[in-house]
């Protein structure tokens, strides 16, 4: 029924289109492409955009838009990396528009033919508005290189448009850049109009976050020095610190490269679709709880970025384990608790593999908790999917690479518990799991705990005084599951 809904919801779409002689083109699954007139331009425009493909008659949705860098075009995300993919996971109107090979997003006083910033919001926005099922005070930006530049000084220079704002690579101050990418030929001479080169520089109108309230998250790849864009990145967080405004900000491996831009794509794309998770229809309740989560860690480490955490620093990793422990149970750690009820190491489109950044990296702990795959083994037990060998096998590059990224911190890796009643069923492949676990601990050079035992009566069942549904743990049960687990801390902190 909902494949139907979608179908007619792209029948209506072609329809709208084709009533004010626009044209649209059926793409991927999901995706059309749509030329429109621009009264900035001075021409027709054209975009891609996708629905959500199991929208339902009468949902709306937020709206991302994701702009382009310089030489290319509306068509580079989708051509380029792996957007058709992840945009089934999440539950956002894409929107990719075209800005020019140069453009910058910015309306040029010298040249009639490049008013991008008015085709973006006087064109493009209620074009959007009036044609897809769009929640109009739900949006978000983002963006490469130019696009990176282009996503943040809108969102700065249109306070209230954009809730969320984000940019891989992006060129963050144009006036370290005064002869480069024809922006002098947009705006200028950097010498002789100094005032327009500041009023579409990211870096000179950052305090118009400030008061604008917006998301913020920006990154950058270490080796992409020959266009300066780390240069420019480092010194928008450092500004951003001195203005006192929470963001998010990232340096990777890494060039300004199509590989770069892939690989950290759905990083954006859950940053934006955590931000607008309010106004989000049609996730489960387990969906919507990890976009949640994951918004609350967000916003936690933009403010990390203006008051480093007191050391030493524990992360608590995993699925309801770790989201039921209270801080109070490790006195001596500043903890910071990321754990996820219901969720799993990150074979299925949402786990630990796709938060480790914000749960993790972002935080740069001392010592990570690790304890995962529950839920996992769940549904193979039940299913008979994902198979252990990979569960697995996601759980080993889970640990390997908090591990290669963070060779200075430990990692306490912890078995996963056993289970009674309705749950029962999960015993003998928790079991099985288990028996991996040392191994792996071992080949990252891991501190490895066990905490199943402590756990499990004579039956081999999760000990009955220790729980009140069969899989979570009472205060009896965790405190057992702890009380074994602080010899592995106290290890941690002597390495």
């Amino acid at each position: 029924m909902r494949s139907l809904l979608a179908l007619l919801l792209m029948t209506m779409l072609v329809a709208s289109v084709t009533a004010d002689d626009a044209a649209v083109t059926e793409l991927a699954p999901g995706f059309v492409e749509i030329t429109h007139a621009s009264a900035a331009l001075g021409r027709d425009a054209t975009y891609y955009a996708y629905v959500p493909v199991d929208a339902s008659e009468g949902e709306v949705f937020p709206t991302l838009f994701i702009l382009h860098g310089a030489y290319g075009s509306y068509k580079d995300w989708y051509t380029n990396t792996r957007l058709r993919d992840l945009a089934q996971v999440h539950r956002m109107v894409l929107v990719l528009p075209d800005g020019g090979q140069f453009g910058w997003y910015l309306d040029s006083p010298l040249m009639p033919e490049s008013q991008y910033e008015s085709y973006i919001m006087k064109d493009l926005l209620p074009d959007v508005a009036a044609r897809l099922p769009v929640h109009e005070s739900a949006r978000g930006m983002m963006g490469l290189s130019m696009g990176g530049h282009g996503a943040m000084i809108l969102a700065a220079r249109h306070p209230g448009v954009f809730q969320s704002a984000s940019s891989l690579s992006g060129i963050l101050k144009i006036s370290n850049h005064g002869e480069k990418w024809e922006i002098e030929r947009r705006l200028g001479p950097l010498s002789e109009f100094p005032e327009r080169w500041k009023a579409h520089s990211v870096w000179d109108q950052a305090e118009a976050y400030k008061p604008a309230n917006i998301r913020l998250m920006f990154d950058c790849g270490e080796d992409d020095t020959g266009t300066g864009a780390i240069g420019d990145n480092r010194l928008l967080h450092e500004r951003l610190v001195e203005l006192g405004i929470p963001h998010v900000w990232r340096e990777h491996a890494g060039t300004h490269s199509w590989q770069y831009w892939s690989d950290h794509l759905n990083e954006h794309l859950v940053f934006h679709q955590s931000a607008h998770i309010d106004d989000t229809p049609g996730f489960t309740h387990w969906q919507r709880h990890w976009y949640e989560r994951v918004r609350l860690f967000h916003d936690e480490n933009a403010r990390m970025a203006l008051k480093p955490l007191e050391r030493p620093v524990l992360v608590l990793l995993g699925p309801s384990t770790m989201e039921g422990l209270d801080a109070s149970l490790f006195p001596g750690f500043t903890v910071v608790n990321r754990g996820i009820i219901a969720d799993g190491v990150g074979v299925a489109p949402r786990g630990t593999w796709q938060r480790l950044e914000e749960c993790v990296f972002d935080v740069r702990p001392d010592v990570v908790l690790y304890s995962d795959a529950t839920n996992d083994i769940g549904d193979l037990s039940r299913n008979g999917s994902p198979s252990l060998e990979s569960i697995a096998e996601q759980y080993g590059k889970n640990l390997a690479t908090i591990c290669a990224r963070l060779p200075e911190t430990s990692v306490v890796v912890l078995t996963c518990g056993p289970a009674r009643g309705r749950y029962s069923i999960i015993n003998d492949n928790i079991r099985a799991f288990n028996k991996l676990l040392p191994d792996m601990a071992l080949r990252q050079g891991c501190i490895f705990v066990e905490t199943h035992d402590v756990l499990t009566d004579a039956e081999g069942l999760l000990k009955e005084e220790y729980t009140s549904d069969g899989l979570h743990l009472n205060a009896a049960g965790t405190a057992a599951f702890v009380g074994r687990i602080q010899a592995g801390l106290r290890l941690a902190m002597m390495e």
